[in-house]
């Protein structure tokens, strides 16, 4: 707002205006379906040991490429 032109300013408050008012739907559709909260994730009993330390038979769900 170098130019302190009355008619961009009322032109970029209304852009920030409708850009606001998209966010807050996007916002609240999301909540009522429940996204955005945080997992409840419980700790395994056993630590989770890389393969290069000597962690059991590799590298989990993935195969061994030779």
């Amino acid at each position: 707002m170098v130019d302190k032109d009355q008619a961009k300013e009322t032109a970029i408050g209304t852009v920030i205006d409708a850009v606001n008012a998209e966010i807050v739907q996007f916002s609240e559709t999301l909540s009522r379906r429940g996204v955005g909260k945080k997992a409840k994730v419980e700790p395994d009993d056993k630590p989770i040991i890389p393969p290069e330390e000597g962690g059991g038979e590799g590298g989990g769900d993935r195969p061994e490429i030779e």
